[in-house]
């Protein structure tokens, strides 16, 4: 609980063992004088749970008293009691020790603070395959094995992302697994840590140590990459001595990328091999070993309009259904699934990713989206692409996008046609109602593709509800944007909608100038999220380019290394692969080699059965265990 200052729990007092002797009349000794019991107790131990003796030798004293009725036996130990880690945000990071501090279900966390008086993941190496990973982070450094590092993207030696734009995603997921506690890396303090990155977080398995391999966003002619990355380094064999253990895996496919439904066959034979000769065995001779352990996100479209109704599901995932994988399922601070996070048959366990998308739009489809003029009338409820404009017939080609992120067609204007550039306007494109009443802070952030002038006019609208007055959050300024390229806008606060039944956002262009250049103004993929509504997920951030902490009062941390915008199932799967590392390192300290599989049981039989109120979704199997296709048998739990 708050302020006990060992890690949530009461502090425990210290207890004395004493027996009757053999024949002893304890009735009458009650009440007996001149010592009678109930006197002894009361001075040998006083009342209050913090009056715990320094030791118990003052009450065994006591109670020889009365040699002929007790006589004490061994003692139990004083409990040993860590002190709370020192890190900065350590207090923030609520999937470590939930103390309610984010509004959650106190004592629903990975319990895992006290496992490290024992465990902390030492020995164990984690290869996070991902976008570039910040490595020279200074809460990150001393557990990283450079020797280990590959860039499978551009097929060379890796040297981090300090310098990559926008690749953001491998950072935090680093941070959630090895992250040193007090900023000691394997006994020793890194003394060149800058202050500035120094302390923040702690991972579930501060003393593991990781590897990165780049894999930035794959596609499907990369099955070579792919494999690649999922094999290397997964055994001795190399002759370096260095192994990697675990792989940790927050990417996958949408349900709309088929060619993800059935992994290339050089991929599936990669993971088969990993299992059946990795760590420790020998492909080439065929000696068996324990096997890696690949942890992968469930994925996070559970409310993707790419799919069908409901959302994505983890069964149509080639990677996280397979037999050989462990997918996660993402929970908010109450343990409860995330907005985002998919079902399926083949998650095995969840971990925590909070709930920060409210909702999300993929703008291939038309989701309830209306074309509206400056008076609010709709223009046309049954497009799916804005296309307005006065055709030339002829003259200078489309300077924009016909499909965008998600490869699909997307919400734009002057998308297929050649039109003037002469827009009375403004025209908007307006969502349906959104439901932001639990959230405390509402931000979103879009995909956009910019070619207008000075005096074309680029907007975003916010409204709370309807018959509220439509309030700006976003525009060009009446800049030139000559980009013409998709970039994800950075989050912008919207406070207006918080609170708000009934909220909208409205796109719009208008007016324009006349000239002849044609205005691009197309949108994709935008996410409406909310804090306060299930826990964010706080970890290290990349504090030089691209890092998602980009500054909003309203949700970020005041420290540039770190963010508390990283959630979902992303979070979720390096959570799983922390515990993992310290499952590992136990049965290595007890002379026990656990396999693939054992690592598999081991989850499997100590989750713990959380949402008990999903009792429609909860079933129990074959075996007796209870298992749900929202969060696999239950939550993961270190303890």
């Amino acid at each position: 609980m708050p302020g006990t200052g060992i890690f949530g729990l009461e502090p425990l007092e210290k207890r004395l063992l004493l027996s009757a002797t053999l024949g002893a009349d304890l009735a009458d000794a009650w009440t007996a004088e001149p010592t009678p019991i109930a006197a002894i107790l009361e001075e040998a131990v006083p009342e209050g749970p913090q009056a715990a003796l320094p030791d118990h030798q003052p009450a065994i004293d006591i109670f020889e008293d009365l040699p002929t009725l007790f006589e004490a036996g061994p003692q139990p130990a004083a409990p040993t009691v860590l002190e709370l880690p020192t890190d900065e945000f350590f207090g923030d990071q609520w999937h470590l020790d939930n103390t309610g501090q984010t509004g959650g279900t106190i004592g629903v966390d990975l319990n895992v603070v006290e496992v490290w008086n024992t465990y902390t993941g030492d020995g164990v190496v984690i290869g996070i395959l991902d976008s570039g990973i910040a490595y020279t982070h200074g809460d990150l450094q001393g557990n990283h094995i450079i020797e280990l590092d590959y860039d499978f993207t551009d097929g060379d030696g890796y040297a981090g992302n300090n310098d990559i734009h926008d690749e953001r995603h491998g950072t935090p997921a680093a941070g959630l697994i090895s992250a040193p506690m007090n900023n000691t890396y394997h006994g020793e303090t890194q003394a060149s840590c800058a202050s500035a990155e120094c302390e923040g977080v702690v991972g579930i398995a501060p003393g593991s140590e990781f590897a990165a391999l780049r894999l930035h966003d794959p596609g499907p002619t990369d099955y070579k990459k792919i494999a690649a990355a999922l094999s290397y380094g997964n055994n001795e064999s190399n002759g370096d001595g260095l192994e990697i253990d675990i792989y940790s895996n927050s990417w996958g496919p949408s349900d709309a990328e088929d060619w993800h439904r059935q992994p290339h066959s050089e991929v599936r034979t990669a993971i088969e091999n990993a299992v059946l000769y990795g760590r420790g065995g020998d492909i080439s001779t065929g000696q068996r070993g324990l096997g890696n352990i690949f942890v992968w996100a469930g994925g996070n479209g559970r409310q993707s309009t790419r799919s069908t109704p409901g959302g994505d599901n983890v069964n149509y995932d080639g990677y996280a259904n397979s037999r050989y994988t462990i997918a996660v399922s993402a929970l908010d601070h109450d343990g409860i699934r995330s907005g985002s996070s998919e079902p399926g048959a083949p998650l095995l366990v969840s971990a925590f990713g909070g709930t920060s998308d409210i909702i999300a739009w993929d703008m291939n489809q038309n989701p309830g989206w209306e074309l509206q003029d400056a008076e609010g009338s709709v223009v046309d409820s049954t497009i799916n692409k804005w296309e307005h404009g006065r055709p030339t017939g002829g003259g200078r080609k489309n300077h924009d996008p016909t499909s965008g992120v998600s490869g699909q067609n997307v919400i734009g204007w002057n998308l297929d046609g050649n039109y003037e550039n002469n827009i009375a306007g403004p025209y908007y494109y307006v969502s349906p109602a959104f439901d932001t009443g639990s959230a405390t802070a509402v931000n979103f952030d879009f995909f956009h593709w910019l070619g207008v002038e000075e005096s074309d006019q680029v907007t975003v609208d916010v409204r709370a509800n309807n018959g509220d007055d439509w309030t700006n959050v976003w525009s060009n300024n009446n800049t030139e944007y000559e980009e013409r390229k998709w970039v994800r806008e950075p989050l912008i606060n919207a406070p207006t909608l918080v609170g708000a039944t009934e909220a909208r956002i409205r796109f719009g262009l208008g007016p324009t100038d006349g000239s002849d250049k044609r205005p691009g103004w197309n949108i994709d993929d935008i996410r409406i999220r909310g804090s306060g509504m299930g826990g964010r997920i706080v970890s290290t951030d990349n504090p030089v380019n691209g890092g998602y902490n980009t500054g909003s009062e309203s949700i970020e941390l005041s420290n540039p290394g770190y963010t508390n915008d990283y959630g979902a199932t992303s979070a979720a799967t390096p959570m799983v692969a922390g515990v993992v590392a310290l499952v590992l390192e136990a049965g290595s300290d007890n002379g026990i080699d656990l396999t693939y599989r054992d690592i598999q049981h081991i989850l499997i039989k100590s989750a713990t059965k959380n949402d008990s109120g999903d009792t429609d979704n909860w079933a129990q199997n074959g075996a007796g265990r209870w298992v749900n296709h929202k969060y696999g048998f239950g939550l993961v739990n270190a303890g």
